[in-house]
């Protein structure tokens, strides 16, 4: 991990034309993700998505952790818990909240642009993912990637 000071450590990240998994940028915020990556200048932000278009959000998800062998969320809410696989190519998100069993979630084909957080490290940019509707329940969602780089050319405020 970069260990350079937080306010430097992406410094060149205003030059770069994509981020991939394999970069060190980190963020400890998600505002930091909207205003580095994408050029906004956003004073806060809260939600775990925000849409780039009809196809593709950026997704925020807080990895799991794991307290006497049970993964608990991480989340403030503590409704979904999300996992990675040891691969990184499957993120599983469920939960056990009953209303969320009836919960259809959205049914278009969005790429997932993820930069998530685990626990006690900045949020990294850990690969664009797709929902595998044919593994995925109402409160089972599984994740498939699809990319390891994300262009942010196309995003980035002229």
């Amino acid at each position: 991990m970069n260990q350079l000071n937080p306010r430097n450590r992406n410094k060149d990240l205003h030059n770069a034309e994509s981020i991939s998994i394999d970069d060190d940028y980190c963020f400890d915020r998600i505002v930091d993700i909207l205003n580095e990556c994408l050029g906004k200048n956003y004073k806060g932000y809260q939600r775990g998505t925000y849409s780039l278009d009809d196809d593709s959000v950026l997704w925020f998800p807080k990895m799991a952790i794991i307290e006497n062998g049970i993964e608990k969320s991480q989340s403030r809410t503590k409704e979904w818990i999300n996992t990675i696989s040891e691969d990184g190519k499957t993120i599983r998100m469920y939960s056990h909240t009953e209303a969320l069993h009836r919960t259809k979630g959205d049914s278009r084909d969005l790429k997932h642009i993820t930069f998530a957080k685990f626990q006690g490290e900045p949020y990294r940019y850990i690969g664009t993912f797709v929902r595998d509707y044919d593994l995925s329940q109402p409160s089972d969602h599984i994740f498939r990637r699809i990319e390891t780089e994300f262009d942010l050319t196309p995003w980035r405020r002229k």
